[in-house]
């Protein structure tokens, strides 16, 4: 198996910059405990996202943060039905920023 060698874990400062970034652009996830679990288990409703799921956070920070000749070039997203398709275009819907 690959993947990355080493993760690092963000700064509060930019997880607190990344929160400004995609103010408006992610609905809130309310974390509700399962009923029948005895308060042993708790759930974040991602579903509740426009795209339902968390991605659109990543995606709404990455598309946020590119440049002017970046945003210029144009996204190119894969199929909505492959992950992570509808994170990715339903920000470029409500941005100047048309997906190819």
């Amino acid at each position: 198996m690959t993947g990355p060698t080493s993760a690092r874990i963000p700064t509060l400062s930019e997880i607190e910059d990344t929160a400004r970034l995609i103010a408006g652009h992610a609905g809130e996830s309310p974390l509700i405990t399962w009923p029948s679990s005895g308060g042993r288990v708790r759930l974040k409703l991602e579903n509740l996202q426009p795209t339902g799921s968390f991605k659109i956070r990543g995606a709404t920070a990455v598309l946020r943060s590119l440049s002017d000749e970046e945003r210029a070039a144009g996204l190119v997203t894969p199929a909505p039905e492959t992950w992570p398709g509808p994170s990715r275009g339903w920000p470029t819907s409500t941005s100047s920023l048309a997906p190819r």
